[in-house]
């Protein structure tokens, strides 16, 4: 039998055996089951397929964990949680109680003590060895479910106590004080999120204990991710994030992000600033919605930067995505599933971010310092070292309703050598962008979006192109969904010299609308800048230290 999907995710999937979950009895207290059956007939397939699972694989627990046919060893956590799911619908059994036994054992090994979560188990063939419990991760975490359901199943208290010691551990670092998880990905922030609801709710429901007081930092997780919602009710694609719809529905502030304010609780913040632990990013919302403007209707936009990358995070520190007049304007590179190779290196890099590149070496284990932070004006600013040699500051202004909607951007870029320097912009999938006097502009469903680099006294224009769908390098293409690719128009504004300033608009307005912009000496200092609509003027300062301000 094939997978539905490409390897590794089908096979993975396909060796959970989750998919028989439509075949046990439905629970209408069971999320997992609420869509089971009544069909003894159907149940009784359902349990026949597992012990021709188990009869097919009598020595799964040897799988090379690392290699291409991993997917026994890689769904043995969820595997173990229908385990437990299906003797609780179905009964208990010889057969089936040994086969949870033999996974408990996989997972946990020899020592219920704390040492035995550093036990390894021996590669076969030669391969060294791999760990039996995944630690602090949303993979580990999933482990530690699959054996706190084993323990409540078979009435195990030693398995009990290694399910609830390791989900303490993890408690600990997954959700910093501000609600941020560990991955450095939205879309497991939410998948984190949902875990540890259900984490809490197993603890009480088997045994009564809690693995540690998690109640606020979830409820800030809640919060966290009703900031990075966009109007239209997809989280934004920060990391290895799909572009779905999610919906908690448990009538916290991302019920009311998701649902288009429709039920839920109302978010009172239109800026958060994430500088903890976890953190590293910037949320910007021009509200939730009213009678005057539905929250389709508002705007949204998002900063990265914080401590290299990790776990599921991108080079995509300094990166911007900007969501304004119901229309995704500048996009994150997206998230096309874990399958190596050149197009998943190109997503993870920063050319798949809206960032300013150098000719240098990149390290993507550089930190990126949040320097300047005023919430009530929107204006930031971030500063890092990544490229060898390269100094680089990115400061942002983010103007939204009830003004015109404009995004300016400054990036200074300072090194003893000459260096080109490249600002990237990933437009929305709607817009296909041309280049005509010096800018570059799409129309797309009544806005045109207009990428607008202005030039300070003194400096040298930089030059404006569009690379769509290129393959050699890779660029200009971004993924919603898993294995999609889908060519997009990304803007780059470049220019060389040992030092650079890079000033550019980012205007969404009323298709056909004329706009412009300028910067002109101020006597304080620095630049004025002066963006011209058809809604009227926006004005800022740049200082000469190149950080924006209203």
């Amino acid at each position: 039998m094939e997978p539905a999907l490409p390897r590794p995710v089908g096979e993975t999937w396909l060796e959970s055996l989750k998919w028989l979950l439509v075949g046990l009895p439905d629970d209408p207290q069971d999320p997992d089951r609420r869509r089971g059956t009544d069909d003894a007939e159907v149940t009784a397939h359902a349990v026949a397929v597992v012990r021709d699972w188990e009869h097919d694989h009598p020595h799964w627990e040897q799988t090379d964990p690392y290699g291409p046919d991993r997917a026994p060893v890689a769904a043995a956590a969820h595997r173990l949680q229908f385990l437990d799911c299906m003797r609780n619908a179905v009964g208990g059994s010889a057969w089936l109680d040994a086969l949870i036994r033999r996974h408990v054992a996989f997972l946990v090994g020899t020592d219920a003590s704390a040492k035995g979560d550093s036990a390894t188990y021996p590669v076969k063939g030669g391969g060294g060895t791999a760990p039996r419990w995944l630690g602090p991760t949303n993979r580990g975490l999933d482990q530690s479910l699959a054996v706190l359901g084993a323990a409540c199943e078979l009435g195990r208290r030693d398995w009990y106590a290694v399910a609830t010691r390791r989900m303490g551990r993890h408690a600990a670092l997954v959700f910093d004080r501000q609600g941020v998880n560990n991955e450095q990905a939205a879309g497991y922030e939410f998948y984190n999120l949902t875990l540890w609801d259900l984490t809490l709710d197993r603890l009480r429901s088997c045994g009564g204990a809690s693995a540690s007081p998690l109640g606020a930092r979830l409820q800030a997780a809640d919060a966290f991710l009703a900031m990075a919602t966009r109007p239209d009710g997809h989280l934004e694609q920060l990391g290895d994030t799909e572009d779905l719809f999610r919906g908690r529905m448990d009538g916290g502030q991302e019920e009311y992000a998701s649902s288009g304010g429709s039920s839920g609780t109302r978010p009172t913040r239109l800026v958060g600033v994430y500088d903890s632990t976890n953190g590293g990013y910037v949320l910007g919302h021009s509200g939730w919605g009213s009678a005057d403007r539905p929250l389709d209707q508002e705007s949204f936009w998002s900063l990265r930067f914080g401590k290299g990358r990790i776990y599921h995070g991108h080079d995509d520190h300094t990166s911007l995505t900007y969501y304004a007049r119901g229309q995704q304007l500048l996009a994150d590179g997206g998230h096309a599933g874990y399958d190596k190779g050149a197009y998943r290196d190109y997503l993870l890099s920063p050319a798949a971010h809206n960032v300013v590149t150098a000719d240098a070496a990149f390290d993507e284990g550089a930190a990126t310092r949040l320097t300047a932070s005023d919430p009530a004006d929107g204006a930031f600013t971030v500063r890092d070292a990544a490229y060898s040699g390269v100094v680089r500051q990115r400061s942002m202004l983010a103007l939204v309703p009830p003004q015109q909607d404009v995004l300016l951007v400054a990036d200074t870029l300072t090194s003893r050598t000459a260096h080109t320097y490249t600002q990237l912009w990933h437009l929305g999938t709607s817009f296909r962008a041309t280049v005509a006097g010096g800018r570059a502009a799409a129309t797309a469903d009544g806005t045109t979006l207009t990428v607008l680099p202005v030039t300070v006294p003194g400096a040298r224009a930089a030059s404006v192109r569009v690379v769509r769908g290129q393959k050699k390098p890779l660029q200009g293409w971004v993924s919603k969904h898993f294995y999609e690719h889908t060519p997009t128009s990304t803007v780059q504004v470049s220019t060389k010299g040992t030092s650079a300033l890079l000033l550019t608009a980012v205007i969404p307005s009323a298709a056909g609308s004329a706009v412009s912009a300028s910067a002109v000496a101020s006597p304080a200092g620095g630049w004025d800048v002066t963006v011209t609509t058809g809604a009227g003027d926006v004005t800022a300062h740049l200082s000469a230290a190149g950080v924006l301000s209203r």
